[in-house]
């Protein structure tokens, strides 16, 4: 009796907890509908490979059997698109899409259009406007028009090219082609042997692959203009003696075309990086190479210093040897330099170039203030800048800080200068102190607006640093009359201090 008492008392204990969850359970249902939620499988795995213009998406399908289709949606800032395969697809192509970074994303859905969680990536594909097309190699790196003649220069041959072909036409009328290979692009410059038609299109086409493009990609044609492209050093050496805004060279630094086309005589001095600019001068006749480095018969053997240098050797040669071919190019060679390749078939050797008689202008040591004047017991030898001899010299003391000494010459009354010239203390062999020579200077005047201004066409001129090698400033066209002339001349660091050494300063009309 007491066992069904107590059985009894337990029911009456857990019957309230037995309602409460039946009442939960109501609850949920408010949330949840009339059954458990059922969550439809995502896809996995997912890739995206760009190619041309079109993304290839593959994915792996999730083993839900409720998944009826598989959805697949791409977004870029100006599109938004999306496509829905059946299940079991595994891979779609995106095709005709525009540069630009595509978001992709795959989701599994179910037949009532649930869809899963979304897997998703970013890719972009190749068209004519990614980075790396534009990087491809064009092939042909430089051209020239010479007259009728077509001069080539290659880049270096890489295995992603499968083909280039340069299609132009001759002057008899016929189209032609040349295909270039690596064989071709080993010779580093080619000229054609046929004569063009220069009024007519001459166009390199090009196929080639990029890594991580499965595609094999034709690349727009490029048509070879008839405009130079200077290199930079060569640009300089133009603004350095002609100046911007003159006859030669454009205000913001281009050479002329007009000028380039009507060249008969070029004067060149100085380091080169090649010499295959003077192929942009299709009437060159006369090359003058070295001619205004004014070098004792010591300095001249002083490699290192006293000889000009062009680093493309290769393609210098071919120059000289197109314009020789065509033109009948005369090239006369001063002193040695460009030593460092062999011209012997292509120049006249000039021995050292003599110094052109200059109109002096009389200085004394009353016209010249150097500043920083020299400490307290020290001697300069300022005088010695003017006394004629490249053996004595002016030499400011030495210093643990760098310094630019300033010369000012006062001519007493407005004077037309030329330009100016200055001569390098003479050294021997053995001598430790050829590091002091100045390696630049500026030169500043005062004309009649009484204001300060650049007496050469740039700022800052090189000097030669042989011994007792002259260096002859120009100053720029059109300067009109001076009164003041002011050198700016920057010391040299050698051995643990600033120093720097001058022989000889001068003034011509």
């Amino acid at each position: 009796m007491m066992k069904y008492i107590n059985n009894f008392m337990l029911v009456l204990v857990f019957l309230p907890f037995l309602c409460g969850c039946q009442g939960l359970a109501d609850t949920l249902k408010d949330y949840t509908g009339d059954g458990e939620i059922r969550y439809v499988g995502k896809c996995t795995d997912m890739v995206v490979s760009p190619g041309w213009k079109h993304l290839t998406v593959d994915w792996t399908n999730s083993v839900d059997p409720i998944v009826r289709h598989v959805m697949v949606k791409w977004e870029s800032e100006s599109l938004s698109d999306s496509v829905v395969l059946n299940a079991g697809t595994h891979e779609y192509d995106i095709k005709d899409l525009n540069d630009g970074s595509y978001r992709v994303s795959v989701m599994g859905m179910d037949k009532g259009g649930s869809k899963s969680e979304e897997v998703f990536t970013y890719a972009r594909p190749y068209t004519e406007n990614h980075e790396a097309v534009l990087a491809f190699t064009q092939v042909v790196s430089r051209h020239f028009f010479i007259g009728n003649r077509l001069a080539l220069g290659f880049s270096d041959w890489q295995n992603s090219v499968i083909s280039a072909i340069l299609k132009y036409t001759k002057s008899n009328g016929d189209t032609t082609s040349l295909n270039i290979d690596s064989k071709l692009v080993g010779k580093g410059y080619y000229l054609l042997p046929d004569a063009i038609d220069p009024a007519r299109p001459v166009t390199l086409y090009r196929k080639g692959f990029l890594t991580g493009c499965a595609d094999t990609i034709t690349f727009a044609p490029v048509v070879l203009t008839d405009v130079p492209v200077f290199n930079s050093d060569f640009k300089e050496f133009i603004r350095r003696t002609y100046g911007t805004g003159s006859e030669q060279m454009t205000a913001d630094g281009e050479i002329r075309t007009e000028w380039a086309k009507s060249v008969t005589t070029l004067e060149l001095d100085g380091n080169f990086t090649s010499f295959n600019d003077i192929l942009y001068m299709p009437n060159l006749k006369k090359l003058v190479l070295g001619k205004h480095r004014y070098l004792t018969e010591e300095g001249a053997k002083d490699t290192k210093r006293g000889r000009y240098a062009v680093y493309d050797t290769k393609g210098s040669a071919f120059a000289l040897k197109t314009l020789k071919s065509l033109n009948g190019l005369e090239t006369d060679r001063y002193a040695s330099h460009y030593y460092n390749f062999s011209l012997n078939d292509y120049y006249k050797n000039m021995g050292l170039s003599p110094l052109p008689e200059l109109s002096t202008i009389p200085l004394t040591k009353a016209m010249l203030e150097v500043s920083p004047a020299d400490a307290a017991g020290y001697n300069s030898n300022i005088a010695n800048l003017i006394d004629g001899k490249s053996n004595t010299f002016w030499e400011p003391a030495e210093s643990s800080e760098e310094q630019t000494y300033t010369i000012d010459i006062d001519l007493g009354q407005m004077k037309s200068v030329a330009g100016l010239f200055l001569v390098q203390r003479t050294f021997d062999a053995s001598d430790q102190d050829t590091e002091d020579l100045p390696s630049s200077i500026q030169v500043d005047v005062v004309g009649e607006d009484g204001e300060y201004q650049s007496a050469t066409n740039v700022v800052e001129i090189g000097l030669g640093r042989t011994t007792g090698e002259t260096n002859i400033v120009p100053f720029k066209y059109g300067l009109g009359k001076v009164r003041f002339v002011r050198l700016r001349i920057p010391s040299q660091f050698v051995r643990s201090f600033y120093r720097v050494t001058l022989a000889e300063i001068g003034l011509y009309q």
